[in-house]
């Protein structure tokens, strides 16, 4: 561990108790901002996970390791004594999954700091209790990882229905028009159902329906392949149910991009992947139409 992280030496429980409430109260203050942050854009669900973490870090599950109030009060750790606590900072959109992961991180850097912790070697108690606090880090960071794993799956499941064609199942033209034609029903159905909750999509809805109008002219002369029937079904049914992803968070121009972001990888990775150049002509349109409507929402994205 780098020298210079390391914390003053301490020589009693009230010294610990007040680092360790200090650091946790701070961890607190901060879950707590994000939760108020988090309902006031709408986002409930996210705000409850924050407000999880506000519980969690000011709960005393370990009072032999924490003075009373007033030896709190009576010692303030000196500013060189104390290592701030890790910012809770998440690049990207916010989810449950991210969430949860900055929560362990900040409790495994909270565990680091308390190790670093200089402690006389005769102080058994002091030295024990030190031990109690740190692996109480290591028990919530353990926690947290189950409830981080368990928001992995939330959003998998969540995101099944919409599940593209799998792209090593398309050898011809046509099997990526009725591939892409699914996709294309699905987000105009996705459009229409939040259209008018935010910016108006009128001009993305336009764009998809000529998307749709000209896959549909493809697919009139060719049949449905039977290695895609299932994808396919899948893709009608979250058409019939469109649903943004679990712990998507922003304004519905934000969350409609991303759904057109993802649908752009899948016409990219087709045309990476196909070694027919009829399929990789009709993939490379498919994904310049998603860009030109990428373009539309970018205007729209952060408006209010």
């Amino acid at each position: 561990m780098n020298v210079s992280a390391r914390l003053n030496m301490i020589t009693n429980a009230d010294e610990l108790g007040a680092i360790v409430r200090r650091r946790r109260d701070d961890l607190a203050g901060r879950y707590e901002k994000h939760a108020s942050d988090m309902a006031k854009i709408g986002e409930p669900d996210l705000a409850r996970v924050f407000r999880a973490l506000v519980d969690d870090s000011r709960a005393d599950e370990l009072p032999q390791a924490r003075p009373g109030p007033n030896a709190v009060q009576t010692y303030v750790p000196d500013a060189t004594a104390l290592v701030a606590a890790e910012p809770v900072e998440i690049e990207g959109q916010w989810s449950a999954y991210s969430i949860w992961a900055v929560a362990v991180r900040n409790e495994t850097k909270l565990f680091e700091d308390l190790t670093s912790l200089g402690v006389p070697m005769s102080a058994l108690d002091l030295r024990s209790a030190l031990a109690v606090e740190a692996r109480a880090c290591l028990d919530r960071a353990a926690r947290y990882r189950v409830q981080r794993r368990l928001a992995f799956h939330a959003n998998r499941l969540a995101n099944e229905t919409a599940r593209f064609p799998d792209v090593r199942r398309i050898d011809t033209v046509g099997d990526f028009a009725h591939a892409a034609l699914a996709i294309e029903c699905y987000f105009l159905a996705l459009m229409r159902q939040f259209n008018g909750s935010g910016p108006t999509l009128a001009d993305v809805v336009d764009a998809t329906e000529r998307a749709i109008a000209h896959l549909e002219q493809i697919t009139q002369t060719t049949e449905v392949p039977k290695r895609l029937q299932n994808a396919l079904r899948r893709m009608q049914s979250a058409s019939r149910n469109p649903k943004f992803p679990v712990g998507a968070s922003g304004n519905t121009a934000t969350r409609v991009a991303l759904e057109a972001n993802r649908i752009f990888d899948y016409y990219d990775q087709v045309f990476e992947t196909s070694q027919d150049p009829q399929v990789t002509d009709a993939a490379q349109d498919m994904a310049a139409r998603v860009i030109d409507r990428l373009q539309i929402l970018k205007k729209q994205q952060f408006a209010t």
